[in-house]
């Protein structure tokens, strides 16, 4: 067993998950570290992401003729919506 005085005791174990910036602590959140754009930018490429790295398997699966033909039927309908 450690030392009374090695052992670092806290009264609030959540408080490690709480970020440094959190609306509970500072009364605002006008000081968080990100912003609409930020969050929305990160979202958008998580998006683009998730789709540019399920495209192999998609060629692998459809074929190369049935995968071309749905992302330009796809790019298409996003064109004229």
């Amino acid at each position: 067993l450690p030392n009374d005085k090695q052992v670092n005791y806290n009264p609030h174990p959540q408080d490690h998950l709480a970020p440094p910036f959190s609306a509970s602590q500072s009364g605002d959140a006008s000081n968080r570290p990100s912003s609409l754009l930020v969050g929305s930018f990160n979202l958008i490429a998580t998006i683009i992401g998730g789709g540019v790295l399920s495209l192999p398997i998609a060629f692998q699966k459809c074929g190369i003729f049935t995968t071309t033909l749905f992302m330009l039927t796809s790019a298409y309908m996003t064109y004229m919506s």
